[in-house]
């Protein structure tokens, strides 16, 4: 069960950094800086499926389950 969910998750590690390097060359003004919301996202939600209930500090100030922080990160601002 280890060895399976290494694997997957260096599968979606590969994945996501495959497809930021396009993203990167196909737009070379756009700076490595601004792919890193991206990956920092990927990271939790893979992390957080693999540990649901862990509880997580937002910013020293609210504690979440890690179940719910895949939702906020996700949302959008409306304005």
């Amino acid at each position: 069960s280890d060895l399976k969910n290494s694997i997957h998750w260096t599968h979606i590690l590969h994945i996501n950094l495959s497809c930021l390097d396009q993203a990167l060359s196909a737009i070379p003004f756009l700076d490595i800086y601004f792919l890193g919301v991206p990956m920092v996202s990927m990271l939790l939600y893979v992390w957080s499926r693999e540990y649901p209930n862990s509880q997580i500090s937002m910013y020293g100030l609210v504690q979440l389950r890690v179940s719910f922080t895949t939702t906020i990160y996700r949302t959008r601002c409306p304005l």
